[in-house]
């Protein structure tokens, strides 16, 4: 797995969500993490799920966030034996209460390490967070690491369930992080809204970052559930069709 890939897809990440906040004329100042701390961060996988749901939370408290400010979810797996998880939660305020999401999530099956699927997604949204945590910003971020997504999107749907209606059509757009860090970056173009798509190209081509598209077939994701209540999502990922073998290996 070629880790140094991830600041290419981090840094689109970054670009992206600065243009949804600020428009196309304007440019803020953003620093991004340091390619050592990602590269460590996303090597300190705990293998064990109910153990990476404190490593995140770790994880945003490094980044900034106060203890109090990182929320747990209560999650439930389908089996009465599965361990409770939870979704690590934690709110960058913007001077409105229009919502952009951007999560991942950070449980993994049993084979392998789960670097890749999907402590990557789960790792660069508190990469994120950390980034722009000090920015003004006019929307409020929502950074989530989703729990017992491989086992249905568990987390993400009890998550877009316990929102009011009023608090759903408050979010604007959900920014779905996905096995990053093997290829390129893609967007999964057939699980994408079309207008987040043209933003991050346009974002994308303008700082010369390499962002492809593919579709795929016969997977979820955690955009789905934002996806059936309406709200427009785009999901990154970064492994090419081809590879997709590897996943869960």
């Amino acid at each position: 797995m070629r880790f140094q890939r991830c600041a290419l897809v981090f840094g689109s990440l970054v670009l992206f969500a600065a243009t949804l906040v600020y428009g196309d004329d304007k440019s803020p100042s953003i620093t991004p993490v340091p390619d050592q701390e990602i590269l460590d961060e996303l090597k300190s996988a705990p293998r064990d799920n109910v153990e990476r749901v404190q490593r995140l939370r770790d994880l945003y408290i490094q980044a900034g966030a106060k203890p109090e400010e990182v929320r747990l979810q209560e999650v439930k797996g389908n089996q009465k034996d599965d361990p409770v998880l939870h979704n690590v939660i934690v709110t960058k305020k913007g001077t409105t209460d229009r919502v952009i999401v951007v999560g991942g999530h950070l449980d993994k099956v049993a084979a392998g390490d789960g670097i890749i699927d999907d402590w990557s997604g789960a790792c660069l949204a508190s990469n994120l967070y950390q980034t722009i945590r000090e920015l003004p910003t006019t929307h409020t971020f929502v950074f989530m690491g989703f729990a017992y997504e491989e086992q249905g999107l568990i987390g993400s749907r009890l998550y877009v369930d316990s929102l009011s209606e009023t608090e759903k059509r408050k979010v604007q757009a959900m920014i779905n992080l996905e096995v990053l860090g093997a290829d390129d970056p893609f967007i999964w173009t057939n699980g994408s809204t079309d207008s987040l798509e043209i933003i991050a190209h346009q974002v994308a081509d303008e700082h010369k970052v390499p962002l492809r598209d593919h579709k795929i077939f016969g997977v979820g994701a955690d955009s789905i559930p934002f996806a059936r209540v309406g709200i427009p999502n785009i999901t990154f990922d970064g492994l090419a069709v081809e590879h997709f073998a590897f996943i869960h290996s």
